[in-house]
């Protein structure tokens, strides 16, 4: 498998919506997720029924391997629970990231930055030019990584617990709202391709 190629980060600032194709490529389609944009409600969309789909469907299977536990309800959080999921969603958001960060740091050698605008975290790597199984891979390990450790932990936590670690975990899911919408762009992109991805704009790139 090809490794990513980077450029070494410069100190000039870089324009977010500026492409930068690498040799021998050009810009075949450039996926934007700013608030101005409408990818921007449909991240949010997709965001809100993940969050549906995966809370009942953790609630769902938990339940067969859970001895006591009876399901999840979304609607059951109220005084210090509302505050405790704020901020399980923040941590959420934060480990999310971090996952996609020491990805993004491992594959192309290059440490990225963290940006944190309107309190949403985010791994910036611009000028790495990712081919599209690693960068597929890429995007989608926080989402297969943490479901597949809810349910190697979920049987040894207390039932009282339950109800927060299922949103959080679901949480999770619905934050790779935008990582998939950027995996399936990259997807329909036929060809010879790499991808650049500077986490409000993602351009992909085909071979001359």
């Amino acid at each position: 498998m090809p490794k990513p190629t980077a450029t070494p980060p410069t100190k000039p600032t870089i324009d977010p919506r500026q492409p930068s194709p690498p040799a021998g490529y050009e810009l075949a389609k450039t996926i934007v997720f700013t608030r101005d944009n409408p990818n921007y409600l449909w991240v949010n969309i997709l965001m809100a029924l993940l969050l549906l789909v995966f809370y009942q469907l953790f609630s769902n299977l938990t339940v067969t391997l859970v001895p006591g536990f009876e399901g999840a309800w979304l609607g059951g959080f109220s005084g210090w629970g509302v505050l405790l999921v704020f901020l399980m969603a923040f941590v959420m958001m934060f480990l999310h990231e971090s996952i996609h960060y020491l990805g993004m740091w491992v594959l192309s050698g290059v440490r990225p930055r963290f940006t944190a605008k309107s309190f949403n975290p985010r791994a910036v790597l611009a000028q790495t030019w990712f081919p599209p199984l690693v960068y597929i891979a890429m995007k989608l390990t926080p989402l297969v990584l943490l479901t597949a450790v809810y349910f190697l932990i979920a049987p040894y936590l207390p039932l009282d617990w339950l109800d927060y670690v299922i949103f959080f975990f679901a949480g999770n899911a619905a934050y790779a709202a935008q990582d998939l919408l950027s995996v399936a762009g990259v997807l329909r992109v036929p060809g010879k391709k790499l991808v650049e991805d500077r986490s409000e704009v993602v351009f992909i790139y085909t071979a001359r």
